[in-house]
Formats: structure tokens, sequence, C-alpha cells
């Protein structure tokens, strides 16, 4: 949540400006390797939070198999929905993202062999979480 108030700020700052102050410069165009960097640092982040809800859903779900308490039983039945909600919602963002990542990886002039190989080793992560996530799986390629 603090990201995205911060990222707001910025995005106002850039439209808005301030007189005197130097104008707000993108990381690079977006057919650029420094763009295409930059989304797959952005779909790394989200991989590794997307794995650790992940865990911890798998993690919540053997606690509520193993317990008899119900009043823990009703806790973790709602700490768990409310988990898979926010994983759905994350891994579903991670799959578009890491599709816009290889198809800027795709189409950089000239070719970078190692941006794209990286791009699809992402994207087969992602694919990796949508099956744990019970998203079933997205093409690889476009």
């Amino acid at each position: 949540m603090r990201m995205r108030h911060l990222l707001g700020i910025v995005v106002i700052w850039g439209v808005v400006g301030s007189p005197g102050a130097p104008t707000v410069q993108a990381a690079g165009t977006p057919n650029s390797p420094k763009f295409v960097k930059l989304l797959l640092m952005e779909e790394n982040k989200g991989i590794k939070a997307d794995t650790k809800a992940l865990n911890q859903r798998d993690a919540n779900a053997a606690k509520l198999q193993a317990t008899t308490n119900p009043k823990l039983e009703k806790q973790l039945a709602k700490i768990l929905a409310k988990l898979h909600n926010q994983i759905l919602k994350m891994t579903t963002k991670l799959q578009a993202e890491s599709q816009q990542v290889y198809r800027g990886a795709s189409v950089l002039s000239p070719p970078n062999p190692p941006l794209k190989s990286a791009a699809l080793s992402a994207l087969l992560m992602v694919q990796k979480l949508s099956i744990r996530a019970g998203l079933g799986i997205v093409p690889a390629t476009p």
C-alpha cells in the first residue's frame, strides 16, 4: 500500500510538476533493454511475494488439518480464505506482467538473448505459481 501511495505521488508530481524543478524522466523507452530489465526486476519481486503467500497458505492448510480446536479452525479458515483471494489477485497480475515482459524482451532491437531467456524463465516460474494457485497454465508464448 505504501508503494502504491508513493507511486501516485510521483505520477502526480510528474504531471503537475514543480516550478523550477527538472522534469521526471522515464527509466527507458518501452522497447529498450533497460526498460525490460526494470519490468523483469518488478516481476521477480512479485514472484517472491506470491511464492511466500503460497507457502504461507500451505502452512496454514496443514495447521487447519491438524487442529481439533473449533475456534482455531474457524480462525484458520478465515485466514485461508483471505489469503486465497490475495493469491489469486497476485498471480493473475503476475501472469499479465510476465507476458508483457516476455513480449518486450522478444521484440528488442537488436535482440538480447540473455534478457529474453530471463523473461522466459520468469514466465515459466509464473506458470508453476499459477498451477499452485489453482489458475491453470497460461500459454508460454504469445
